[in-house]
């Protein structure tokens, strides 16, 4: 059996015998369910035993293709409203959010980005208070300077601030972000350092071509887990005078 018809008969069988409510919110037993099925028809020697390791492997790669887009899916995104388009990039209005801080000595994307996030998955994990579970949402929020650097988790839109638990770790700090005009430049694939300046410097060009005013520094926004391999989205944007 060729590879393109091993992959359509194993989404067969996703599709055929995974309940619609199963599949977004239980990828593992999605897995199992479909392991199940290709031993079944290894065993009756309706798959050759040889082409085991790539039928293992079809197996694996559609798990991962579903937990990615069950919680893309599934996660809350910060609000805004599209103010205006332009080439390039767009003008956005954020309203206030209730943000989960951490402050560090980082100068770079490589140094914040692990130990940050290792921080805040604390704290919405249950290291506070009142060991209390917060959902996690997008996007992550860097702001990464030469003097120390600071990231953000954007708090559930259900929550207020007398309802958010007291971070126990003490390099957290819950605040609510001012509302703001930002323009927003948008990107794909994994992000680093180098990446982000070459997409920082693309902003400034359009903001100067389009006589538009930053102000502060131009912030990092991630979207979405090291396991989602494909349509990733991240995000430069920074605060503009805008009337």
């Amino acid at each position: 059996m060729p590879e393109i018809q091993a992959y359509m008969f194993i989404c067969k069988y996703y599709y055929k015998w995974v309940p619609e409510n199963k599949k977004t919110k239980h990828s593992n037993f999605n897995k199992q369910l479909i392991h199940k099925n290709v031993n079944s028809l290894i065993s009756k020697k309706q798959i050759p035993l040889e082409k085991k390791a790539m039928y293992r492997f079809f197996i694996v790669l559609i798990s991962v293709i579903m937990s990615s887009t069950s919680a893309n899916a599934q996660t809350e995104h910060q609000k805004y409203t599209l103010v205006q388009k332009f080439p390039g990039f767009e003008v956005r209005h954020y309203p206030p959010a209730l943000l989960a801080t951490v402050h560090t000595q980082a100068n770079s994307y490589r140094e914040l980005s692990s130990p940050g996030f290792r921080t805040l998955a604390g704290y919405i994990f249950g290291d506070n208070s009142e060991g209390k579970k917060i959902a996690m949402t997008a996007p992550v929020h860097m702001d990464i300077g030469q003097e120390g650097s600071s990231m953000s988790f954007v708090m559930p839109s259900e929550y207020s601030f007398e309802d958010l638990p007291e971070p126990a770790n003490r390099e957290i700090t819950l605040q609510e972000s001012s509302p703001e005009y930002v323009a927003a430049l948008t990107f794909g694939g994994y992000a680093n350092d180098e990446k982000i300046k070459e997409e920082t410097e693309k902003l400034m060009k359009y903001l100067r071509d389009n006589q538009i005013q930053s102000v502060g520094n131009f912030r990092f926004l991630g979207y979405n887990s090291p396991y989602r391999f494909w349509n990733r989205r991240n995000e430069i944007i920074v605060r503009i005078n805008w009337e």
